[in-house]
């Protein structure tokens, strides 16, 4: 992440020239001498954000105003002065209490203080001056607005389109001015990784000659970007687990994706190609060495409680996050595999697979089991889909379940805050689908 400091009125001159518009939203508190005090705004310069409307939620301890105007305009509001911004029948003010900022360049996609855009963006973070601090207590209820049990529930869910529960952990910011101004001149659209070969998709009004780097621990290649396109790098041994895709011209880089799950996760333009052969794939999976979406077992669980939790939690953690594959029969770590096979009839295998899932992990994650022969050797290879807004727990007690989530390669016991950020929408999970032996 690249980040510095500006001068305050730099960020002014720079939104004075640009013709973009500006979809601000603003929280408001009660009238002081005919003024109402801004006492926190999010401004997104750029193309329209994903499920924005101009609308205003009115409450007895506060306002919550979304409203478009043009970057030219808000540009008139950040110069370090006092000023007036006016808004229907009512009047706001802007008061910043630093000439010096703080900025930070993100790449198109990346999730960061709950805001995700399909462009790469800089984000400045002003200061209000004389704001208050404190919360507004109680429900937020009214006739013409959706109500709330808390202030911080209406806050998140206005600002960021996020639902949180109370008690979980979150808590706004007041005094605050997030101006987010989205880089439209080029990006990376689309990533497909197949298991031979990495397929990037960039597009821009200013891409000509700008460059494609893939870099990791094995592989290091650099392609010439002459247009909107798509471009292939050759994969002859599969993906490394720390590779980077970097798209950069002479300012630097422009966009990027780490492809194994910067933080657990990909971004939603990184896909995973299924190849035509299964068997390959699984045997370039098994050699490739573990990784955030990818885990090894030897062996089936014992009847033991440990054995069963050191497997199935991997399980929990793969249908909390963003899904992975969890394959039997392999022993390896985080460089490599090898293929050492189980003992026993496939189907037997397979149907105490899927028992033990049923049993152990709850609600039942959507997942797929299926059972392959190489050289001679049976692996059974569990594919876990990506979260679908349930949380699951593991359940060797009834009475005790265990919460697990995937950081970096590993899996942790989760964090109630991290648990909370997995409800998005809620959908039934899907059944268990068995394969026979190919």
């Amino acid at each position: 992440m690249d980040e510095g400091n500006l001068e305050l009125s730099a960020v002014g001159s720079m939104l004075s020239c640009d013709e973009r518009n500006a979809w601000v939203k603003l929280l408001l508190g009660p009238p002081q001498d005919g003024i109402r005090p801004v006492w926190s705004t999010l401004a997104i310069v750029g193309p329209r954000p994903e499920q924005w409307d101009p609308y205003r939620w009115e409450y007895k301890q506060c306002s919550f105003i979304a409203v478009e105007m043009k970057a030219s305009d808000l540009a008139n509001h950040i110069d370090g002065g006092i000023h007036d911004l006016e808004l229907d029948t009512e009047r706001t003010r802007f008061n910043f209490n630093a000439s010096s900022i703080q900025w930070m360049r993100h790449a198109s996609r990346e999730q960061y203080d709950n805001v995700e855009l399909p462009w790469p963006s800089v984000t400045y973070n002003l200061s209000f001056d004389g704001q208050s601090q404190s919360l507004p207590n109680g429900y937020l209820c009214s006739m013409d607005a959706p109500s709330f049990p808390s202030f911080t529930t209406a806050f998140f869910a206005f600002f960021y389109d996020r639902h949180v529960s109370t008690g979980q952990g979150y808590r706004p910011t007041l005094g605050q001015f997030s101006l987010v101004v989205a880089e439209e001149e080029c990006r990376i659209a689309r990533v497909v990784v197949g298991v031979a070969s990495l397929d990037v998709w960039v597009e821009g009004s200013k891409i000509a000659d700008t460059l494609l780097e893939l870099n990791s621990a094995q592989d290091r290649e650099t392609l010439v970007v002459h247009g909107p396109d798509h471009y292939t790098f050759s994969l002859p041994n599969g993906l490394s687990q720390d590779a980077w895709v970097w798209l950069k011209g002479e300012r630097g880089y422009l966009d990027y994706r780490y492809l194994s799950g910067w933080g657990g996760g990909h971004s939603a333009d990184v896909e995973f190609a299924v190849p035509e052969d299964p068997v390959a794939e699984l045997s370039a999976l098994a050699a490739q060495g573990e990784s955030t979406r990818l885990e090894y077992k030897r062996e089936l669980p014992t009847d033991l409680k440990d054995s069963k939790r050191k497997i199935f939690k991997t399980v929990v953690a793969f249908a909390n996050g963003e899904g992975g594959t969890l394959l039997f029969g392999v022993d390896g770590d985080d460089n490599t595999g090898s293929i050492v096979g189980l003992t026993g009839d496939a189907s037997v295998l397979q149907r105490k697979v899927n028992d033990l899932i049923r049993a152990l992990v709850m609600p039942g994650p959507p997942c797929t089991i299926t059972a392959h022969e190489i050289d001679g050797k049976c692996v059974l290879r569990v594919d876990v889909e990506a979260n679908q807004g349930l949380i699951y727990a593991l359940t060797l007690d009834q009475n005790r379940p265990e919460y697990y989530v995937r950081r970096n390669g590993s899996t942790y016991c989760a964090r109630p805050e991290e648990l909370t950020s997995l409800v998005k929408h809620g959908v039934p999970p899907i059944p268990f689908a068995i394969t026979p032996l190919n």
